[in-house]
């Protein structure tokens, strides 16, 4: 395996890519990947490695405006400053990151690695754990449960796999711009291109996946036209968070008071959707994403109402009303009484 040097660093502190060029990075690292793992596959694994990317710069940014004279990417995980750190930082941001894991040393150390994604996963599993007993445990619980994609290149021996994933690790690291501000843009742009991307993909199934962005600026609009007090948000078919958020940058400056939540019954949406929300710097607290499906076990009875709720529901999903005989006596279906008719959508 070839010994990496800090010459991938040279790209990364350029100015805010545009968008059109953005995408172009983006479309290459794919391309890198897609002949030896599937589409869902690919966007799952760089979609991970994105996360991780935001999350090591995050607590950079963090450790850097709060401690004078620290430069902790040079520090022993040992060392009594990040024992001290931990539990400080964990309250804060939700999560914790050794100086080993940060993602600029983990690739520099790459060629002390013998298999590079058995130890990066290791390093995905740390920072999850980190949070476990925080009140960010729900919004990190299972984040990087997908990160597996390089298990299942069967014909591509470990020197390989291992060059593979340091280049991914290079090149989303050098998506990044010369600011925080800079930086933390293009990671929101990158997960929106991926989930408009694979929603096209999946074709007319998709749009349960993604909302247009016409279709959820539109749709935001209708809400809040006229309204100017809109804290709670709810979307019961979220896929991606894509609606939920556009209520987000809708929002502007001030977005402290605003919660979402959502539910969906795709796994992959589910864990995509928390990851939209943490790089869209919506705060732990301040989201709820659950798991599950909405018409049979819906998660949020409990909230007494919603500012606002919309949806892109997934009309194609298959439904045989004759079978839901408890959903008749169900309060949000009651006063009609009767369900939906038997469709496919």
């Amino acid at each position: 395996m070839s010994s990496p040097n800090n010459s991938f660093l040279s790209g990364a502190n350029s100015s805010l890519i545009s968008k059109k060029s953005l995408q172009n990075n983006l479309w290459a690292i794919v391309n890198d990947l897609k002949d030896s793992m599937d589409l869902w596959e690919v966007n799952s694994y760089i979609c991970n490695v994105l996360l991780y990317s935001f999350l090591s710069e995050k607590f950079i940014d963090y450790v850097y405006n709060n401690y004078e004279n620290i430069d902790y990417k040079k520090m022993e995980d040992t060392s009594f400053f990040v024992k001290c750190l931990k539990e400080k930082a964990s309250n804060k941001l939700g999560f914790f990151i050794l100086p080993s894991q940060i993602i600029e040393n983990f690739i520099v150390n790459s060629n002390k690695r013998s298999n590079v994604h058995s130890e990066l996963k290791k390093v995905l599993e740390s920072i999850e754990s980190s949070t476990v007993g925080c009140s960010s445990e729900k919004a990190f619980k299972g984040l990087f449960s997908h990160f597996d994609g390089l298990t299942h290149l069967q014909k591509v021996g470990l020197e390989e796999k291992n060059e593979r994933l340091i280049k991914v690790l290079r090149d989303v690291y050098k998506l990044r711009g010369s600011s925080a501000f800079d930086r933390y843009y293009q990671y929101r742009d990158a997960f929106e291109f991926f989930s408009s991307a694979y929603a096209s993909i999946l074709g007319k199934g998709g749009s349960s996946y993604f909302t247009p962005l016409k279709v959820s600026e539109l749709m935001v609009s209708l809400a809040t036209q006229g309204r100017a007090n809109i804290h709670k948000i709810y979307d019961p078919a979220c896929g991606s968070g894509s609606l939920l958020l556009q209520f987000n940058k809708k929002a502007g400056g001030d977005r402290t008071n605003l919660h979402f939540f959502g539910q969906d019954l795709n796994e992959r949406s589910y864990i995509l959707a928390r990851m939209n929300m943490i790089v869209n710097e919506v705060d732990y607290l301040n989201f709820n994403i659950s798991l599950g499906d909405t018409l049979r076990k819906p998660s949020f009875r409990e909230e007494n109402s919603f500012d606002a709720i919309v949806s892109c529901p997934p009309y194609s999903l298959q439904w045989r009303n004759d079978t839901e005989h408890d959903l008749l006596h169900d309060e949000r279906f009651a006063p009609a009484g009767v369900l939906a008719p038997s469709s496919k959508g």
